[in-house]
């Protein structure tokens, strides 16, 4: 049997529409441990822990600045006196449940697979995890009395537009708090306190494996491995194609707005970098990268690398405009080099090799913007550009060569 552990936790206080964060240190079972050695959840109690999930998250948030929480899983939710918290994922407390946080079967179904960075917000990617945390308790534990139909059916609904997998998904958690159902007490005539289930709006979905599970589960089986063999089996194949049509989707994206600058003649902004990013979206973006290596699994580090990437192309630009803006002419040759090299648009490396070209035979280098012009070629194939530069520079070369 599974003894209480001492855990960190997230503790929020309110004031009005400001929230304040503090720590506490608390005896309790993680989820997954919980539902281990009690799986007869009360029905109040499945629907009050689906509210305090949700309510937290928003909390976080707040205290945050709009960060996402992201971890939601069975070992970051902690139980003790029918409530749920949040584990503080920071703390050397939860050291062994972070471990088991970043195996494959966990991390691979419970934070969504591929962080959108221009579209998915905080709330979006919390409002997955929370999905995805009520399939599974829903699957795992034995409510009492029964769900009826009306009530499995309003959940999957609920789930399923957390997932992002209806037409109408969740874009807050006062839409996901308003559509969950609520447990008030009534008196009857007698005076003898009975509930009942009130129900708000056709909201919500879960996905057809956990409707199997809720349906047709038998009380005398293991469950913990079914569960995880469905997981693995239920996200996988998605994973794959939602990853794989991510990146088609951006590298067109950059190509269209590439083109789209090019006809409306702004080619010199893109030249000089001035498509930067915010101080916000940076801090966001290096969140998501300490985030994904966290989590240490073959799609999260890969990424990292890809996004990694991005994110050093984009200061790179930054930086090669302030040094030409600065003067600083060496340090700015010295960026679009480097640009020359990562970027993997033709348009990009053409424009960066032009302007280490330009730095170059301005300084008087004429020989080495020369060389420079080879190796884009060799790389490019083909720039009339390119080709018109290092005729002109091998002139200029040679006019200085007879007057010396």
């Amino acid at each position: 049997m599974s003894k209480e552990q001492t855990y960190e936790v997230f503790r929020f206080i309110e004031y009005g529409t400001q929230c304040r964060q503090s720590l506490d240190c608390v005896q309790g079972f993680l989820l997954i441990d919980y539902l281990k050695e009690y799986p007869r959840v009360e029905k109040d109690c499945l629907f009050r822990w689906f509210r305090q999930l949700g309510h937290l998250l928003e909390q976080y948030q707040c205290c945050k600045k709009g960060r996402c929480y992201r971890y939601l899983n069975p070992y970051s939710v902690l139980v003790m006196d029918g409530n749920v918290f949040l584990l503080d994922l920071e703390s050397p407390e939860n050291e062994e449940a972070l471990k088991n946080m970043q195996k494959r079967t966990v991390s691979s179904h419970f934070v969504r697979p591929i962080f959108e960075r221009k579209t998915d917000t905080a709330v979006q990617i919390d409002l997955f995890c929370m999905g995805k945390i009520m399939q599974f308790i829903l699957s795992y534990a034995e409510v009492y009395p029964a769900l009826g139909r009306r009530e499995e059916h309003l959940l999957r609904r609920v789930i399923q537009r957390c997932l992002g997998e209806s037409v109408r998904n969740y874009e807050s958690f006062a839409q996901l708090q308003k559509a969950l159902p609520q447990v008030k007490e009534k008196r009857n005539k007698k005076g003898v306190r009975y509930r009942y289930i009130v129900f708000i709006g056709s909201f919500a979905a879960l996905c057809i494996g956990s409707v199997l599970f809720i349906s047709g589960k038998d009380e005398g089986t293991k469950k913990e491995e079914a569960v995880q063999k469905d997981i693995q089996e239920d996200v996988s194949e998605h994973m794959q194609e939602s990853g794989t049509a991510q990146q088609r989707a951006e590298k067109k994206k950059d190509e269209t707005q590439t083109d789209s600058m090019r006809e409306e003649g702004q080619e010199d902004k893109i030249k000089e970098g001035e498509e930067s990013l915010s101080s916000d979206e940076g801090e966001r973006i290096v969140a998501s990268l300490k985030e994904g290596l966290l989590l240490n699994t073959s799609a999260e580090n890969q990424e990292v690398i890809v996004k990694g990437k991005e994110l050093e192309a984009e200061i790179l630009r930054c930086l090669a405009a302030a040094y030409e803006r600065e003067e600083m002419l060496l340090e700015a040759a010295g960026a679009y080099a480097r640009l020359c090299e990562i970027e993997e648009q033709p348009e990009r490396v053409e424009m960066a090799g032009i302007k280490k070209m330009k730095l170059e035979a301005g300084a008087g280098q004429y020989a080495q913007a020369i060389l420079t012009g080879e190796e884009l070629l060799k790389k490019l194939e083909d720039s009339e550009e390119i080709e018109a530069l290092i005729r002109e520079y091998e002139k200029e070369g040679g006019k200085e060569h007879n007057e010396e």
